[in-house]
């Protein structure tokens, strides 16, 4: 399979001078975490949520041109799916855009990678490969409590370099914030004191460590979400966290056993 067909063809970028309110109204408005930065028509950057994160703490204006990454990989619409995937997954990014004669013709995110390795996880299942969830977990997690401020959540995200915090209120799974509801509450312009318990999400989707990789990938699909808190019990009470790279990576170490 070729990334062609898994790629976002329906592209929303900005220009070098976008200011980064501007550019974080875009990423609301259109619910994705990176913009390619196009100058005369040519791509000479990208911008992520995490980029434009940072710079909300700043005084005075910012441009998209002072946050991108000039540096950017991108691949050719006929590469194949695993070469992707193995790129993403060893350099530690969400997203490649994809370039063909030089033109930008879409852009391939982690996301678009779950469906292809959802089946992937299923035909592993017949190889005995599909292992549950707490063998790929993360179970040291970063978590917060419904008290902490938002300036707080904020450091950690970058400080510890996690795009997800679980709202955890004594021992149990209560909500959990993601870098777009922290960016959301800076849009909003709320207070660097404003409470996790006005910006998370309650309505939290989990599973249990004793789950599949592929119903967990199948979870993640099917509500559009990039991670999930690991839970025991009706009381929620948290042991881990997986996410769409922690799936990805599963995919590709089976993939370089088989070579």
């Amino acid at each position: 399979m070729q990334i062609s067909e898994l790629m976002t063809e329906e592209l929303v970028t900005v220009a070098p001078d976008t200011t980064i309110d501007d550019a974080l109204e875009q990423m609301d408005r259109n619910e994705v975490r990176h913009l390619p930065v196009l100058d005369g028509g040519g791509l000479i950057g990208i911008v992520s949520e995490r980029d434009l994160l940072g710079e909300t703490e700043r005084d005075g204006a910012a441009f998209v041109r002072d946050v991108m990454h000039a540096d950017v990989r991108t691949l050719e619409p006929d590469t194949g799916v695993v070469s992707a995937a193995l790129e993403m997954s060893l350099q530690k990014i969400g997203c490649l855009p994809v370039v063909e004669r030089g033109r930008l013709v879409g852009i391939l995110t982690e996301v678009d990678l779950l469906g292809a390795f959802r089946d992937l996880c299923g035909d592993l299942a017949h190889l005995g490969q599909n292992p549950a969830v707490e063998t790929r977990m993360t179970r040291e997690v970063r978590t917060v409590a419904p008290s902490t401020t938002l300036a707080q959540a904020e450091a950690l995200c970058r400080t510890h370099d996690v795009r997800h915090l679980p709202v955890v209120e004594e021992e149990r799974l209560v909500g959990l914030v993601s870098e777009r509801d922290l960016r959301w509450a800076r849009g909003q312009r709320l207070l660097g004191d404003t409470q996790m318990v006005q910006v998370m999400s309650p309505r939290t989707v989990v599973v249990a460590p004793e789950a599949r990789l592929a119903h967990a990938a199948k979870l993640m699909l099917q509500h559009r979400i990039s991670s999930l808190p690991v839970c025991t019990g009706l009381g929620h009470q948290l042991v881990g966290i997986l996410t769409s790279s922690d799936l990805l990576d599963h995919c590709m170490d089976n993939l370089r056993e088989d070579e």
